[in-house]
């Protein structure tokens, strides 16, 4: 083999390997690349004008765009228009009467100018210009538009390149969120089962008559109450992960529910919670002019030893809870009711995860104001007003995002997955509704859902707003 064979095969391996990352090749005609070949046919007057990229694997020309000829596909060789395919400067034959063989074959062609479409010095293909007569008067014009052109051609493959890189990385978004899927309904199975043991055990409890105190019975009843919950709720779990987020309708039963009391009994589930960061709790709803406070329990005060580390937070977070329930089994008073038809386990997993998100992100020994009232006759809103660290206001439009987090970490080491406002949007949506946030670093968050009543009064309260409220 010679060495001018061996040059030709390496250079049209390299052109092969850096083309076909462009996936380019044997591709049906775009617009964009026959206006170029046209507007080039239209500068310099010739009736042939093409756009070619090299085919290495059949040692052949593909024409993407074409002008005067009728071939697709035109035959290289070491012996003719080698040299032409991988020229490294722009070319003008005037005049090819003298040259043997035909150019790329082609019969009776007498004038000859192409430019070479190269990427960081690798020639890809060629625009050429034939035409049947010889055509000194283009010396003077000369190629300098043709060669703009041909960085148009680049600038396309460029383009059609990150697109090709976009589509493959939303290919690979889309897989690592299906393995998340998978990874949470696995999670899910593995913590169902000791739900059920502890709801189980709760159970038998109850059925003890023998239990000293009113306090203990209803510690016992709300822990049963929340493992029944949590059951529930890994069960919508492991419904929801199959589900395509924000684009995939979530089916459910709904039944009619008064939502102020509804609310109201979910904040009380959040006691615990609020209590371990001496946070205040303050509920309002429509109709009453104050807050409902719910004040955290100071830490008990007896003569009993100090337990250690976990049982001691454990136990304290037992004797919190008895004396809270007791703080706030007084009915909140409202001059009207707002009656909705949601899915109860579904509402209350939104409910508790926008309280649970603005526990999280508060700072101890303060306060979250939760609103639940109507905007007009038809529509029901409830707010959870947090004075925390806020969320930056570039991070807010991904907040529904599944797996997003923010930038700012919880005040008291709390973990997040990053999934929960997905569902809770989700969620939402479903029930003809939707979220709402308003955010300011330093000032805390407000999160809103809005979902459609059942039946409408005339006397409503007005929902608020500003985020200052």
């Amino acid at each position: 083999m010679t060495n001018k064979c061996v040059s030709y095969r390496q250079d049209l391996e390299r052109a092969h390997w850096e083309i076909s990352k462009y996936h380019i090749l044997d591709t049906p005609p775009e617009t964009c690349y026959d206006d170029i070949v046209c507007l080039a046919a239209s500068l310099y007057k010739c009736p042939i004008a093409f756009l070619a990229f090299i085919d290495f694997n059949r040692k052949r020309l593909f024409l993407k765009s074409k002008l005067g000829i009728e071939f697709v596909h035109l035959p290289i060789s070491v012996d003719y228009n080698y040299e032409m395919i991988l020229h490294d400067k722009p070319i003008m034959i005037v005049d090819t009467l003298e040259m043997e063989p035909r150019i790329y074959g082609i019969s009776d062609i007498r004038f000859y100018t192409a430019v070479p479409l190269s990427v960081r010095g690798q020639r890809l293909g060629t625009i050429c210009l034939c035409d049947y007569i010889p055509r000194e008067d283009l010396l003077k014009q000369g190629i300098e538009s043709l060669e703009r052109l041909g960085r148009q051609v680049i600038s396309q493959l460029g383009l059609r390149l990150s697109v090709e890189t976009l589509k493959n990385k939303n290919k690979l978004l889309r897989k690592v969120c299906e393995e998340k899927s998978k990874i949470l309904e696995l999670l899910s199975h593995d913590i169902r089962q000791p739900l059920i043991n502890i709801t189980a055990s709760s159970e038998v409890l109850l059925r003890d008559s023998e239990l000293s105190t009113q306090g203990h019975l209803e510690f016992v009843q709300t822990n049963y109450a929340n493992a029944r919950f949590m059951t529930k709720l890994v069960d919508e779990l492991l419904h929801t992960v199959k589900l395509d987020f924000n684009t995939t309708p979530l089916n459910f039963t709904r039944n009619s529910v008064e939502l102020v009391s509804f609310v109201h009994g979910i904040v009380k589930k959040n006691l615990v919670a609020a209590n371990r960061k001496s946070i205040v709790l303050k509920f309002k709803a429509l109709g009453t002019d104050h807050y409902d406070v719910v004040e955290p329990v100071p830490p008990p005060h007896d003569d009993k030893p100090v337990e250690s580390s976990a049982e001691s937070n454990t136990i304290s977070d037992m004797r919190a809870l008895v004396e809270s329930l007791a703080a706030i089994q007084t009915k909140t008073t409202t001059k009207q009711s707002i009656t909705c038809c949601v899915n109860y386990i579904k509402m209350e997993q939104v409910i508790n995860n926008l309280i649970s998100n603005a526990i999280k992100f508060s700072h101890p020994n303060s306060s979250i104001k939760i609103k639940v009232g109507a905007k007009d006759n038809k529509t029901a809103f409830i707010s959870v007003r947090d004075y925390g660290l806020g969320i930056p206001s570039d991070e807010i439009p991904n907040l529904f995002k599944p797996f997003e987090k923010v930038s700012v970490k919880p005040t008291g080491g709390e973990t997040s997955t990053g999934l929960g406002l997905a569902i809770v949007r989700n969620i939402v949506v479903a029930h003809g509704g939707q979220m709402n946030v308003k955010s300011s670093v330093g000032q805390g968050s407000k999160f809103e859902a809005t979902i459609p009543m059942t039946d409408s009064d005339d006397d409503f309260y007005s929902a608020e707003d500003d985020v200052t409220a």
